[in-house]
């Protein structure tokens, strides 16, 4: 029963049964007050019939008779059944003598009655005993009880007479049944009306996670429903945490492969660099030993030669980790710094003091202006602009350039990811390292024109 479907099952049979054993409670209950009240009728048609006796018996006492029946008898009757009968509300009686009622209190027995009370009275006289019927009078019932009278008017006996509760059940009762009978569809509507949109709801949401397949936890729309709408944004906001998991797990994993070739190439750089610095030196001292006929010879290997230095230079730099050292730095100036080296650069919203490592901050700066610069159309712009929010210190860097190919821009901070030929792609990589040895970050971010690169430096106050 662990099901849900079940449970909402069992409780709509619960409430069926409930209503089943309430209606069987209620005519059970109404049968049972049917039967108090004819019996308390018949008790009472008992005491009112006893009553009549009693005051007939009074007022024929010594009269020996024979009696007669005339009009003064008739009258005397009348004042016998009103004396004896007031004290019975709702009962009706008087005397019968050969068939002919001779008087009544309050009222005559109805003519439709009246065979039956003759036959009741005739059976009475025969058993000399009291005899109680029921007479049915349409929709109506009337309980009869006839007493035999000793006296000197023979045959004479009294009836008493009371309506009885209806047979059937009574108009409240068919009411509070009908209301409980629509009480319990309205239930058992209800309640299937609540397990389908359970199972509906149900399904939709195991749809939605059966067609993510094995990439993770799916966006589920809302359902029209609260309590399923709280799982799903709790399904979505799992599913959110999981993706954000997924990407920093990526992340976390491209930069361990990063520090791994890292590491590699630290080992080599730190075997090979003595090894081609101390002939590439000798080298140098011999062409620029050449004779003035060999300068442009010269030049040109020395040109080489100095691009050898500098690659061995950033893979060394590479690989080194280095310690920030942050003090409070006039920011202008470190900007003007770099613009002078790298002119023309455009330098807008300078702060004027920021708290970082001035070293680390130029070189940085140097590497992605230089960058810049070198993908810049002749006397295009490169733009620097600082800026702050609420954690960091901003430094953009923006040219006009073709930009970064788009198949290599989520890979521009590996080593030795480059754009252009005579690249080496170590120079964002340093520069990555640099930032983040500040506790900061270098990342590319969108342009309509050229590419944009934003340094993030956490901010303190001077």
């Amino acid at each position: 029963m662990r099901s849900l479907r079940a449970r909402l099952l069992l409780l709509w049979l619960a409430a069926a049964v409930a209503s089943a054993a309430v209606a069987f409670l209620l005519a059970r209950s109404a049968g049972e007050v049917r039967s108090a009240r004819g019996a308390r009728i018949e008790a009472a048609l008992n005491d009112a019939c006893a009553a009549l006796a009693n005051r007939y018996d009074f007022y024929v006492s010594g009269w020996a008779g024979p009696g007669t029946v005339d009009a003064r008898f008739r009258g005397d009757l009348g004042t016998v059944a009103s004396v004896a009968l007031a004290g019975f509300s709702g009962s009706a009686g008087g005397f019968l003598h050969d068939g002919q009622v001779l008087a009544a209190f309050p009222a005559l027995p109805p003519p439709a009655a009246l065979p039956a009370l003759r036959e009741a009275a005739t059976s009475a006289l025969s058993n000399s005993g009291d005899t109680a019927v029921t007479i049915a009078l349409g929709t109506t019932h009337l309980a009869l009880r006839v007493c035999p009278l000793r006296g000197p008017v023979p045959n004479l006996v009294a009836f008493v007479t009371s309506p009885l509760p209806a047979a059937g059940q009574s108009p409240a009762l068919r009411l509070g049944l009908a209301a409980l009978l629509a009480l319990m569809l309205a239930l058992t509507a209800g309640l299937g009306w609540v397990l389908a949109g359970i199972v509906r709801r149900a399904h939709a949401i195991e749809s939605a996670l059966a067609a993510a397949g094995g990439d993770g936890l799916p966006h589920i729309g809302p359902t029209g429903e609260a309590a399923f709408d709280r799982i799903t944004a709790a399904l979505n906001e799992a599913g959110e945490r999981l993706r954000a998991n997924e990407a920093a797990r990526s992340a976390l994993a491209a930069r361990v492969a990063g520090s791994e070739r890292l590491a590699a190439l630290g080992r080599i750089a730190a075997g090979v660099a003595h090894e081609i610095r101390n002939p590439l030196a000798a080298i140098r001292l011999r062409v620029e030993g050449l004779p003035a006929s060999e300068q442009v010879r010269a030049e040109a290997l020395l040109t080489q030669i100095a691009r050898i230095d500098r690659l061995i230079s950033e893979l060394l730099s590479a690989t080194q980790t280095p310690v920030p050292h942050p003090v409070a730095v006039d920011l202008r100036r470190l900007l003007e710094e770099v613009v002078a080296a790298h002119a023309p650069i455009e330098v807008a919203n300078p702060i004027a003091t920021a708290v970082l490592d001035p070293e680390l901050t130029r070189r940085i700066l140097d590497n992605v202006a230089a960058n810049a610069r070198r993908v810049t159309p002749a006397a295009g712009p490169v733009r620097i602009e600082v800026s702050r929010d609420k954690r960091n210190l901003l430094i953009a860097v923006e040219d006009d350039g073709p930009g970064v190919d788009p198949a290599i821009a989520e890979r521009i901070f590996e080593p030795f990811v480059t754009g252009r030929a005579d690249g080496t792609g170590l120079g964002l990589t340093i520069a990555r390292e640099l930032a983040e040895a500040q506790g900061g970050t270098l990342r590319l971010e969108p342009s309509p024109h050229g590419a944009r690169f934003v340094l993030a430096l956490p901010w303190s106050e001077p």
